[in-house]
């Protein structure tokens, strides 16, 4: 979005080589042991109270009744999630596709990807919530910053989520 190829570039090849690695060491069978797995354990941490992702939240508001330990994942909730994720990617996408003139404001779009990530990812326990520092203080450095009272109040804005996210 903001037009950083290498940066790209360099995650891109890191995945691609701990991806060889891995696959070198554990062989290709891994991959599908792997996937195998994973239904059993998105039932387990999906709908988990822990979970403070948008997927985890819709989840345990599907739930039935919400007391009882989570099931398997509601599809429903499954596509509930994903299009309120897919929203929010696309809102910050269009924001950060506005904002990416000068250099700080390329900071508060990074912080802002930052952010989304926790949330919208599949889960995100409670551990997860140091991933908040940066955006929190990129967002008060940009409040400082910033020139004219929107900004500021944007700016603003976005501590008081990380911190409400944070806590």
């Amino acid at each position: 979005i903001t037009r950083r190829w290498r940066g790209l570039g360099a995650a891109v090849g890191v995945y691609i080589a701990v991806a060889v690695f891995m696959t070198a060491r554990f062989g290709l069978r891994s991959w599908s042991d792997f996937l195998a797995g994973e239904n059993e354990i998105a039932n387990i941490w999906m709908a988990n109270l822990s979970n403070q992702s948008i997927h985890g939240v819709i989840q345990r508001l599907l739930a039935s009744p919400a007391c009882e330990l989570p099931g398997n994942i509601a599809p429903e909730g499954l596509v509930l999630s994903g299009l309120l994720s897919l929203g929010l990617l696309a809102l910050a996408v269009r924001a950060t596709w506005r904002l990416r003139s000068s250099s700080w404001t390329t900071d508060v779009c990074f912080a802002t990807f930052i952010a989304l990530s926790v949330v919208c990812s599949q889960w995100a326990l409670e551990h997860y919530t140091v991933l908040f520092l940066i955006p929190a203080t990129v967002a008060a450095a940009a409040a400082r910053r910033a020139s004219h009272h929107d900004d500021r109040l944007a700016s603003a804005g976005l501590v008081v989520v990380a911190v409400m996210l944070w806590s």
